[in-house]
């Protein structure tokens, strides 16, 4: 398959695909977008085993399973570390916001909400023409690569020569 037609097949699908993405985001009623969505519902399901203690001002200390964590909401931050590194709140974080009687949804981040998601996919490819209306190049001819003599035997390395080494001369 020549190069040419191979990149006009892959813009084709490129096209399709971003047609696709958007607009089943459109029938979509939602914030996050539904992967997203799932791993927030589990994470929920996993923080109704968890105990939370608020220190008045803006940490948590939640319990799981035996182990303490801290939850600060408004930098965002979870001492498991799950909220930092993937945006998502955790099991623990999403306790504490329940314990402020907030929702979960507000505090992802805002990669994984519908509107950044669309703003990604409202971009459209142009449409190529096809071939009879190329322009022609009045350019070069294209050339062969050039020929390389490959010597023969083993390649003589090149080495290092360092100042602080033996001085020139005899003893």
């Amino acid at each position: 398959m020549p190069i040419i037609d191979m990149l006009t097949d892959i813009h084709d699908l490129l096209m399709e695909r971003l047609h696709k993405k958007r607009d089943a985001m459109l029938t979509k009623d939602c914030i996050v977008v539904p992967r997203i969505k799932k791993v927030l519902d589990e994470a929920v399901k996993e923080s109704n085993e968890c105990s939370v203690l608020w220190d008045g001002k803006e940490n948590f200390q939640v319990k799981w399973r035996g182990i303490g964590y801290c939850v600060n909401l408004r930098e965002g931050t979870c001492s498991c570390r799950v909220w930092e590194l993937s945006g998502i709140p955790c099991s623990h974080a999403i306790c504490a916001i329940h314990k402020m009687r907030k929702n979960p949804v507000d505090y992802v981040s805002h990669w994984f909400k519908k509107d950044t998601y669309m703003k990604t996919y409202s971009h459209c490819l142009e449409v190529l023409r096809g071939e009879p209306f190329w322009e022609d190049t009045l350019g070069d001819e294209i050339l062969p690569p050039p020929i390389v003599k490959q010597l023969r035997g083993r390649p003589k390395r090149q080495r290092r020569r360092e100042g602080g080494g033996r001085e020139e001369g005899g003893k």
